[in-house]
């Protein structure tokens, strides 16, 4: 909990340093590779979380992989990070950040569950459905599981829309093994 509330605070002050610099776009992109590093690499991943490498040890492998390609108040943020030992916090600060820019340019992400993949079609009239009653653009990802029988399940934030099949069935089942129905 402490651990989140501290990546939320560092995230939110460079996403107000960078859109108080006209920024907000190299940053993303910036913290985007960044992201794609941590992912790709568990030795890097593996170097930031490390208490034996010092600072200054970090401080070098960041200058050598990011240092020509970073904005330098990225690299401004990333030095802080490491003199304040809160590198193990970038995967969270990153999450956050994106957050952040999501709910400034109006976008909800979410996670639909398919029983089969849909259709270009299926999907776009579902994002047309999703955007008129959120009234912000929706990114959704798709995943298959075929338990789901049919239909989908939409999740956005706190929000759950499940038409699932396998949901409809549950209910009947309930309704029918109810005592009211005995």
């Amino acid at each position: 909990m402490v651990r989140s509330r501290v990546s939320k605070r560092y995230a939110r002050a460079l996403f107000e340093l960078a859109r108080e610099e006209n920024l907000l776009q190299q940053v993303e992109k910036d913290l985007s590779v960044l992201d794609q590093y941590l992912k790709a690499s568990d030795e890097f991943e593996n170097l930031l979380a490390s208490p034996v490498v010092h600072a200054n040890k970090k401080r070098e492998v960041f200058e050598d992989l990011f240092g020509k390609q970073f904005h330098n108040k990225t690299m401004d943020f990333l030095k802080l990070l490491l003199e304040k030992n809160r590198e193990y916090l970038l995967p969270e600060i990153i999450e956050y950040f994106h957050q952040l820019l999501d709910e400034k340019n109006g976008i909800i992400r979410g996670q639909l569950l398919t029983a089969y993949p849909f259709s270009e079609a299926q999907l776009e009239l579902l994002n047309k459905h999703l955007n008129q009653i959120t009234a912000k653009k929706v990114i959704l990802t798709q995943d298959v599981d075929k338990e789901l029988l049919g239909g989908f399940i939409v999740q956005m934030d706190d929000t759950v829309i499940d038409s699932s099949l396998k949901n409809q069935l549950l209910k009947l089942r309930e309704n029918l093994l109810s005592p009211e129905n005995g």
